[in-house]
């Protein structure tokens, strides 16, 4: 099972902040693979400094997701942190913009909703399973194929290197 670490981080205004990434243009909350030796508050601060040129501080976990799409599988702490800094995008990121929860925006992945709603309702150390099927995941893809297949060939080098595949 692949780990990682996301980060709710929110503005003045009561809007978090979101990356469109460049690998798969979805929008997602910033955050990335836990390193071997890293715990998960590091991994969310170096992960949140890479993709979006922020300082963050962990306040407290919203939770730890466990979930599956297909034959991927992780589990995902989300930590809601303070940020200082400037803004800035690197290779990773298409885009870094603050969204209200009403006006979240698409593509999205239905887990990545429900987590930001944690995040946007102050829970704390919430424990959830997700499960995502193909069905729902070319809903919150568009009903893009192209979308699909590109999330699916992503979660493919997570679990398997290529290299592996291919050799």
């Amino acid at each position: 099972m692949r780990k990682s670490a996301t980060a709710a981080i929110m503005n003045r205004r009561g809007e978090i902040l979101l990356q469109l990434r460049s690998d798969v243009p979805i929008w997602v909350m910033p955050g990335g693979g836990i390193e071997s030796g890293e715990t998960p508050v590091k991994a969310v601060m170096r992960e949140v400094l890479e993709e979006t040129g922020l300082k963050a501080k962990a306040s407290y976990c919203v939770g730890s997701y466990d979930s599956s799409c297909l034959f991927y599988s992780d589990r995902t702490d989300v930590f809601m942190c303070k940020a200082i800094g400037r803004l800035r995008k690197n290779a990773e990121s298409l885009q870094l913009q603050f969204f209200k929860q009403e006006k979240l925006p698409k593509p999205m992945l239905s887990f990545h909703r429900e987590r930001i709603a944690d995040a946007f309702s102050g829970k704390k150390n919430v424990k959830k399973a997700q499960a995502i099927r193909l069905r729902q995941l070319l809903r919150d893809t568009g009903f893009s194929p192209l979308l699909a297949i590109r999330f699916l060939a992503f979660a493919c080098r997570e679990i398997v290197p290529l290299q592996k595949i291919f050799k």
